[in-house]
């Protein structure tokens, strides 16, 4: 079956103990810290025994790996499973985060799909914003923040986003 997207693992006790081993052999190989990202998962399985934050959590405790935090595809995976992507965003192993990707998309039949290449929407600059709140009033550095953009690499249009990621950060510190 060709789903077209990546998909998530099922979310199970059994997936976590296969995931925590595999990132323990590659640390095991790695001269460098190794970051794990959440993905867009667009479907939750109906075997799952935890949600994206709890599961990602428990696999960050368990291995000590980083998290690559992509506000695009939390929005995402928020917006396809009905999920409130600010709350699940407190959620996330926010002490771990290596560094954040954000993204631009567009929604398709009735899904937000994390593109690469199309403007960075309001939606996941809020959750930028409530994450650098969050990191600031903790009175933690912020990591580094990475602009994705795979199509329409035009001066203009990447210009544009990155002054989007600048006023999501002002406003997150401002809100403190």
């Amino acid at each position: 079956l060709e789903a077209g997207h990546l998909m998530p693992p099922p979310r199970t006790r059994p997936m976590l103990e296969v995931v925590v081993e595999n990132i323990e052999i590659a640390q095991e190989q790695l001269s460098v810290p190794l970051a794990i990202e959440n993905i867009a998962a667009l479907l939750s399985w109906p075997e799952d025994e935890f949600d994206e934050p709890e599961f990602l959590s428990e696999v960050v405790r368990r291995t000590g790996a980083l998290v690559v935090l992509d506000v695009a595809n939390l929005h995402a995976s928020a917006l396809a499973r009905g999920t409130d992507a600010y709350a699940e965003l407190l959620r996330f192993p926010l002490d771990s985060v290596a560094y954040v990707h954000v993204a631009g998309g567009e929604e398709q039949d009735g899904l937000y799909i994390d593109t690469h290449g199309h403007a960075v929407p309001d939606a996941v600059s809020s959750l930028l914003s409530a994450y650098v709140a969050q990191r600031v009033s903790a009175g933690v550095p912020l990591p580094g923040i990475m602009l994705e953009r795979d199509t329409d690499v035009r001066a203009d249009a990447v210009l544009h986003d990155l002054d989007v990621i600048d006023a999501a950060v002002a406003e997150g510190v401002a809100r403190v």
